[in-house]
């Protein structure tokens, strides 16, 4: 059994994870936001697209990125007054060393060719962020162009 299926994990398991992916970035951003106001800053939240459907033996991981996204999106409407741009970016399976375990775990072949490449998460990131003041892009969903290897 996965060690996040509600029936076997351990409560740890849950705290861990949101100590990582939700207090770990609201203490930073906590820390850096008197000056973000100040100078008109970006905060940028790389998320998960795993936020979009429910998965199986996922559920600790899922809840902890529906808090990201939730604390980024009242940060959103708090520092708007503040000229402060906050952007949420969701990315699919990219090639990365956490997805080649994730599908070799699972019996898959890993294709790194197939996924996302971190170059393309940053470039969409970076072309977001050097946008005109005029505008705000607030979340940003990203797949793989081939379809079957983003599942």
């Amino acid at each position: 059994k996965s060690f996040d299926e509600p029936e076997t994990a351990p409560l740890n398991n849950v705290e861990w994870q949101f100590q990582i992916t939700d207090r770990a970035p609201y203490l930073i951003t906590q820390s850096f936001l008197p000056t973000l106001k100040k100078n008109q800053g970006q905060i940028v939240f790389v998320n998960s697209s795993a936020i979009q459907k429910a998965i199986p033996a996922l559920g600790q991981y899922s809840s902890s990125k529906f808090a990201l996204k939730g604390l980024a999106d009242s940060l959103r409407e708090e520092v708007n007054s503040y000229r402060v741009r906050v952007l949420s970016i969701y990315p699919g399976k990219t090639a990365t060393s956490m997805q080649e375990k994730i599908f070799l775990e699972n019996g898959n072949s890993y294709r790194p060719e197939s996924l996302l490449q971190p170059e393309d998460i940053s470039d969409i990131i970076i072309c977001s962020l050097t946008l005109p003041r005029t505008a705000e892009v607030t979340e940003i969903y990203i797949r793989p162009l081939l379809k079957g290897f983003e599942e």
